[in-house]
């Protein structure tokens, strides 16, 4: 058991583990003051004496104290307290994208398209608020009720208007979801990496898994996404949709110019092709697992680092 569990801090009391990455944990926690529950996240004391790590957790408040955005985790306060520095932010009953991709079958197209148009929309706000958040995934995806969208973990966004980055390692993210750009280095990063990871896990949503073969080296995959040599997603599976395949595939493109310019362009496709969809319509069969050249199946994600 977490020996947090019980205590409290300031006048939050630590309920349970929501999560663990590596600058700390996320605890589900109670505001004794106003009398409703909260997500604590504690950075890690091993780490906070590190500057780099430290500015980088601070950071990530700055960044979502930026953005009030129905579909963007809210934060309540920034703390110094006896057991280290915390955010608090909004608690969110649901599960993560990730989560629900570990499920067997593939989700329906509009339900797809749903998810997609509301992380594209909060994506919009924080850049046209000038913050780049640079670790788009399924796992950094929230699902509340009626799976309404939070985007969490701004622990890697870029503050444009102060030029603020929130680390200093070179390609920090996770790798299956990195732009080429990205790959190179995070200060050429804008906006348009964000639509590449939000495009590639789009991807994955409609196909199952990721287009990087199990066997595959860190090395492999970094030089596969900066060369574009990316299958389209209907080559992993063929019941995709052809127009909302173009929308992948646009997203994705190595050369950001080709790509959407901003999310609200992204958006508009997708309410162009949902404009088409008849109650019913395009429910994804299975894909096939997909056996590449040396006997093993495609991958499923994986984090690469943590964030």
């Amino acid at each position: 058991m977490d020996q947090m569990i019980g205590k409290v801090i300031d006048s939050y009391k630590i309920l349970e583990v929501l999560g663990r990455g590596g600058m700390g944990v996320v605890y589900r926690a109670t505001d004794t003051t106003l009398d409703r529950d909260v997500a604590l996240k504690m950075m890690d004391v091993l780490i906070a004496s590190d500057p780099n790590f430290l500015k980088r957790f601070q950071s990530e408040a700055k960044a979502l104290a930026k953005l009030q955005n129905p579909n963007i985790v809210g934060i309540f306060a920034l703390r110094e307290t006896e057991f280290g520095v915390c955010i608090v932010m909004e608690f969110v009953k649901g599960k993560t994208l990730a989560d629900l991709l570990k499920q067997s079958t593939l989700l329906p197209v509009h339900r797809v398209v749903h998810i997609f148009k509301q992380l594209l929309t909060a994506l919009d706000h924080a850049h046209k608020g000038g913050v780049i958040h640079r670790d788009i995934k399924p796992g950094n995806v929230m699902l509340a009720e009626s799976d309404i969208v939070k985007v969490t973990d701004f622990g890697l966004a870029k503050i444009q208007k102060t030029n603020v980055s929130t680390v200093t390692m070179g390609t920090a993210g996770t790798l299956y979801y990195m732009s080429p750009e990205q790959i190179r280095g995070l200060g050429q990063v804008d906006a348009r990496g964000d639509i590449y990871s939000a495009g590639m896990a789009l991807y994955e949503c409609l196909t199952g898994r990721v287009p990087f073969k199990a066997e595959d080296s860190d090395f492999a995959v970094a030089q596969m996404i900066v060369e574009g040599r990316i299958p389209p997603p209907e080559k992993l599976n063929a019941s995709i949709p052809k127009e909302l395949a173009k929308i992948v595939v646009k997203s994705i493109d190595k050369d950001p110019a080709r790509r959407y310019q901003t999310a609200a362009e992204m958006v508009t496709a997708l309410e162009r092709f949902e404009s088409t969809l008849k109650p019913g319509d395009y429910r994804l069969t299975d894909a096939p697992t997909i056996i590449s050249s040396a006997g093993g199946p495609l991958s499923r994600a994986t984090s690469f680092a943590k964030p």
